[in-house]
């Protein structure tokens, strides 16, 4: 019977413990959302920071309505509530919440980072994400919104990437007896430049995140975008009223090299193949100029089979969305012949449209 009680005792106590941490959560919500509701920057942004360590459904509700709440900052816009905002993004990322891309897009102009990653939980977004392809974006920026929507094989994407990608046929006219036709190395990679920026808010605010977007990941970095080449994220802490120094990088664009790695992707083809694909280089033996013009003609509707080709198995492996695009191949013809002595033909520009 003693041991019954016992039993008993200590049943009341864990249910008393328990009841008291939940009654302490219930505070510490309440204590949040009161500090949301504030009418000042500081006390808000405390709020916001406390709802990351609470993991509150209500809470993270709570937040998504300050979200909508809150007015784009215009230019010399208070500092305060620049710091009440940037701490409001950041702990909507840090709780996982889905975000309505209609409440995240108006805060790209100061925080694209930030609304990248809101966007990213929810592959419904992909007309936003078209949207936003179009315009001013970083390097690091375009490639994690096409990233996005590489994964989520948007017809859309593929019919854009395939009216961007530079297409070309080079021909090197030459004589009989010479040698095979050389096309030289392409450009390097591209380069970028770095620099320290400071990060901080003003005092009174709590410790605030603030997101950058790389393509260079260090230890506790995100992936943001998987693709051909993947995208990450970075959150710097800036200290309660203090400041702390960010690395900041810019690399240079290199759309060409990003998009032969879509089509790589897409069709399964290695880089010389891509190239080979969409910008092929050809010796062409002069005869005559009615043998020259025949040879450029085949080989250009050559290419043109090829590329209708991929087009179509890509639309076996999920990727339609092409049909009615037109695509146009620019021809780059060089006289190599030692004696030029009859004029080469004239070599048009061959436009067609993908079925």
């Amino acid at each position: 019977m003693k041991k019954l009680y016992g039993l008993l005792a200590l049943a009341g106590m864990a249910a008393g413990s328990a009841w008291g941490q939940n009654a302490m959560h219930a505070d510490a919500i309440a204590r949040a959302k009161a500090l949301l509701h504030s009418a000042s920057w500081s006390d808000k942004a405390w709020g916001a920071y406390l709802s990351t360590g609470l993991r509150s459904d209500e809470l993270s509700d709570a937040l998504v309505e300050e979200l909508r709440l809150a007015k784009p900052i215009p230019d010399g816009g208070s500092p305060l509530e620049f710091a009440y905002e940037q701490s409001l993004l950041d702990a909507l990322i840090q709780s996982g919440k889905v975000v309505p891309a209609g409440l995240a897009l108006p805060f790209g102009r100061w925080w694209r980072a930030e609304v990248l990653i809101l966007l990213s939980r929810d592959s419904r977004n992909e007309e936003p994400l078209l949207a936003l392809r179009k315009t001013g974006l970083t390097a690091e920026e375009w490639l994690a919104v096409s990233n996005l929507l590489f994964r989520m094989r948007s017809n859309q994407f593929f019919a854009s990437i395939l009216q961007e990608k530079t297409l070309t046929h080079t021909f090197g006219i030459q004589d009989q007896d010479t040698g095979g036709f050389g096309t030289g190395a392409g450009p390097g990679p591209g380069g970028g430049e770095c620099g320290d920026d400071i990060v901080g808010f003003p005092k009174g605010f709590p410790p605030i995140g603030k997101y950058q977007i790389t393509l260079t990941p260090q230890a506790g970095d995100v992936v943001l975008a998987e693709g051909p080449k993947n995208v990450y994220y970075r959150r710097i802490v800036a200290p309660k009223d203090g400041r702390t120094t960010w690395r900041v990088c810019e690399v240079a664009p290199d759309p060409e090299a990003r998009l032969t790695e879509y089509f790589g992707a897409i069709g399964l083809l290695d880089v010389n193949s891509v190239r080979i694909l969409f910008q092929p280089a050809d010796a062409i033996r002069w005869q005559n100029a009615e043998q020259v013009e025949s040879d450029v003609k085949a080989r250009l509707q050559a290419q043109v089979a090829a590329i209708r080709e991929f087009v179509r198995t890509a639309g076996e492996r999920g990727w339609s969305g092409a049909s009615g695009v037109s695509l146009r191949i620019m021809p780059v013809v060089y006289d190599n012949r030692r004696n030029a002595h009859e004029a080469l033909p004239a070599v048009a520009p061959v436009e067609f449209t993908l079925e």
